[in-house]
């Protein structure tokens, strides 16, 4: 049985980058702001949101970000995991 190891997507770069914001809180409103966007344009009109952001879409965005990072800087460690094969040595 061949294990492929999960990767991310080919680009890899951050669409909204955390290095280029001043606060954790401007990261995520603008991310929220943008996954809000995205959905109202595949929903139907009665489906979109408008109005302030809840504080579902900003716990969810929290957990997108936290998560792409892990997957970006643990792919090593969670192929393995993922693979039932032993942690790289080098990991930490």
């Amino acid at each position: 049985m061949l294990c492929l190891s999960p990767s991310l997507s080919e680009d890899t770069t951050w669409k909204l980058n955390p290095v280029n914001w001043s606060s954790w809180t401007r990261l995520t409103g603008m991310s929220a702001w943008v996954f809000r966007f995205i959905a109202n344009c595949r929903a139907s009109r009665e489906h979109q949101l408008d109005g302030r952001l809840t504080p579902e879409e900003i716990q969810e965005v929290e957990v997108r970000i936290i998560r792409y990072a892990q997957q970006a800087d643990f792919a090593e460690e969670l192929g393995a995991i993922q693979c039932n094969q032993a942690l790289p040595k080098n990991s930490y």
